[in-house]
């Protein structure tokens, strides 16, 4: 069989590389090809590597199991391109556009994604460790099961600012990972490992999060107004300053969290477990608490007016200076031990 033929040193146009690649040759390594227009190309299994594709049009193109390895990518145009499991490890990303693309399995790692244009992207089992997305745009996103989280911090990825909103992230591993100021409105982050991530400051209004794991999370001033967090676990979780108003938390554990001057009104914290939680200064007016494990929880200067407390637990609970106008109890085991009869 006569072997394929070697890519030249230099390809000065689109068209000898399509040229090029239907003869047989699939190794353009190293090669520049800035700002060429390869738009709808099927160039499957391509290798690309260390190439200079800066501005290059690829939208719409095939190019599964292509080799993009530490390529500069920068502003390059993948939109609704289909990169299944192509390699775009430690490539430059800068600006890129990838709207609607498929990504399914891909390899990102390391790759610089900053200011990246991901909406609507499938990245679904993407390998993200290491991946920067600092202000990137991942709004509509699919990215179940991906990884972006390895097991030493060097390898987590970046996320800062980014905007992930209605982002498909369900069991995705987060776990360690830097989402400070991220918006992830409207999110499906459901059965998400979250484990020590942070989350300061970030947006999850209206984010699916039941069952997912937020334990030792650092999220001051998160915004979880309406997000549901049934079952999700965030034990000595940091929630100091939250917004959790109309929030669906119930039978979260909550455990030893720390959530001063956090706001609960009209949350549903039925069945949830606080116990030793750091509840100073808390806002859970019109709050349902009923069958709420607080025990030792400390509650001085909260204010729990209107708050349901029926079959809920206080035993040892500190309240001193708290607000209690209209609390409703019933059958509560109160702080000092007694049963509240109504």
């Amino acid at each position: 069989m006569k072997p394929p033929t070697p890519a030249p040193q230099s390809i000065s146009n689109a068209q000898m590389l399509l040229d090029l690649y239907e003869s047989g040759v699939t190794n353009f390594h190293a090669l520049s090809l800035r700002n060429f227009d390869l738009s709808g190309a099927d160039l499957i299994g391509a290798d690309f590597s260390h190439a200079n594709l800066s501005g290059t049009n690829f939208s719409f193109a095939y190019l599964n199991r292509a080799n993009f390895r530490s390529c500069n990518l920068t502003f390059a145009q993948f939109n609704g391109a289909t990169l299944n499991q192509a390699n775009l490890s430690q490539a430059n990303l800068r600006d890129a556009s990838l709207h609607g693309a498929s990504l399914q399995g891909a390899v990102l790692f390391g790759a610089d994604l900053g200011l990246a244009d991901l909406s609507d992207a499938n990245l679904i089992d993407g390998d993200l460790r290491a991946v920067n997305l600092c202000n990137a745009n991942l709004t509509g996103a699919c990215m179940r099961g991906a990884n972006l989280r390895e097991e030493t911090l060097a390898d987590s990825a970046m996320l800062q600012g980014a905007t992930l909103d209605d982002v498909d992230l369900k069991g995705a591993n987060l776990k360690g990972a830097n989402l400070d100021r991220v918006s992830l409105k409207r999110a499906n982050l459901a059965h998400a490992n979250l484990r020590g991530a942070s989350l300061r400051g970030a947006n999850l209004a209206n984010a699916n999060l039941q069952n997912a794991v937020l334990s030792d999370v650092d999220a001051s001033g998160i915004n979880f107004a309406q997000a549901n967090l049934r079952n999700a676990k965030l034990e000595r979780a940091t929630l100091n300053k939250a917004n959790c108003d109309k929030a669906n938390l119930s039978a979260a554990v909550m455990t030893e969290a720390v959530l001063k001057s956090a706001s609960f009104r009209e949350a549903d914290l039925s069945a949830a477990n606080l116990n030793r939680a750091d509840l100073s200064r808390t806002c859970f007016q019109s709050a349902v608490l009923a069958d709420c494990l607080l025990i030792k929880a400390y509650l001085a200067r909260a204010n729990l007016s209107y708050a349901n407390l029926s079959h809920a637990n206080l035993l040892g609970s500190e309240l001193s200076g708290a607000v209690m106008v209209k609390v409703i109890f019933s059958e509560t085991i109160l702080a000092d031990g007694r049963i509240s009869a109504f």
